[in-house]
């Protein structure tokens, strides 16, 4: 049942029972709890659905760690050349504002850190790139080009990147992706996955 159906139905009971419970003043009280629990649930019931069901909306989705191969895009996406980082592709609706807010998370006892966002991505623009450079100490860092042997030999078995991004409503969504070492099951010895999380908050770092 949706919100609208559930709403209604509570109505018509609330407009009954003010008869019914004429009288019995300690009925109206249980009565009034059930339906302001009812509402919530309608309410959660909606966000729920708009966020997991078949409401368009766009869908970014990490495909490797590297260099991205879609060198027309390098200029327009605001990445270098010559940079490696985690490589992005949208499978839904035009994502905006694509990026990891706070730029830094952890790596071991390190920090890995995003230097840009995507301000806009779609299914036809093909990869982009969150650049990525590693932060050993609150003053020195290295390029993030190899990631893989600087989580080798500090020991580091993964890292969990959070990536948040907006439609063209300013609703904004959330995937989670994690690099893994992995010398067994792929070439560079980093194996990426990702989950689409759905709505998320806007976050506080967000300016625009």
């Amino acid at each position: 049942m949706g919100v609208a159906g559930i709403l209604a139905g509570i109505g018509t009971a609330i407009a009954s029972a003010n008869g019914a419970f004429a009288g019995h003043p300690h009925l109206h009280y249980w009565f009034y709890g059930a339906a302001a629990l009812l509402v919530l649930v309608a309410i959660i019931g909606g966000i729920s659905g708009m966020t997991k069901g078949g409401h368009p909306a766009p869908r970014i989705v990490a495909t490797r760690y590297g260099q991205s191969s879609t060198g027309t895009a390098l200029h327009s996406h605001g990445y270098p050349v010559g940079r490696s980082g985690l490589i992005l592709v949208n499978d839904g609706e035009p994502a905006y504002e694509i990026g990891v807010y706070p730029g830094k998370v952890s790596l071991g006892a390190y920090k890995l850190c995003f230097e840009n966002t995507i301000r806009r991505l779609t299914k036809n623009d093909g990869e982009a790139q969150l650049s990525t450079w590693i932060e050993r100490s609150k003053s020195e860092g290295i390029l993030g080009n190899d990631l893989f042997h600087f989580m080798r030999e500090n020991n580091i078995v993964n890292v969990t990147i959070p990536i948040r991004y907006k439609d063209s409503s300013e609703k904004w969504y959330r995937s989670v992706c994690h690099i893994e070492r992995d010398v067994v099951h792929s070439r560079d010895g980093l194996v990426i996955t990702s989950s689409y999380r759905g709505r998320a908050w806007k976050p506080k770092t967000h300016t625009a």
